[in-house]
């Protein structure tokens, strides 16, 4: 009989840094990374909006907006109080991030109105409920679920 290996796939080749759902209801939050982060960094707004400043202009994230950063860009955005905002988020980095950002051509503005998917929602779901309980295979089950995000 054939061993089969129970390794995951490479942690260079794609992996979840850290990911969550955040609501936003009581209190003004502002991010500001001059100098970005080593990651790549999306938000998807499924609730209210956010405000994201670029250059000298403020660009308005509104319900079903995905923000995506990548490695050492600028950040700099800010929910405020009064707006009732969910936003899910991730952090990720790994050698397959470039390909995946030039194939769905993410690089190509800072702001993509994709609207809210109940699909994608779904995935958003799993993808912190595993990384949260980090159950067997948890990673293999991030980077699937990252890459699907991404696809969508």
């Amino acid at each position: 009989m054939k061993n089969i290996s129970t390794n995951s796939l490479s942690y260079d080749y794609l992996h979840v840094i850290s990911c969550d759902r955040q609501e936003f209801y009581e209190r003004n939050m502002k991010c500001f990374r001059p100098d970005g982060r080593a990651d790549y960094h999306i938000l998807y707004i499924i609730k209210g909006k956010c405000l994201v400043k670029e250059e000298k202009k403020e660009i308005e994230a509104g319900k079903g907006s995905l923000v995506v950063y990548l490695p050492y860009e600028r950040q700099e955005y800010e929910y405020k109080k009064g707006i009732d905002t969910v936003v899910y988020y991730i952090h990720f980095s790994g050698e397959a991030c470039s390909e995946l950002i030039d194939k769905y051509r993410l690089y190509e503005k800072r702001v993509y109105n994709i609207g809210v998917n109940l699909r994608l929602l779904n995935i958003f779901d799993l993808l912190v409920e595993e990384y949260n309980h980090k159950r067997f295979c948890f990673e293999d089950i991030c980077r699937s679920s990252l890459i699907n995000i991404l696809t969508y």
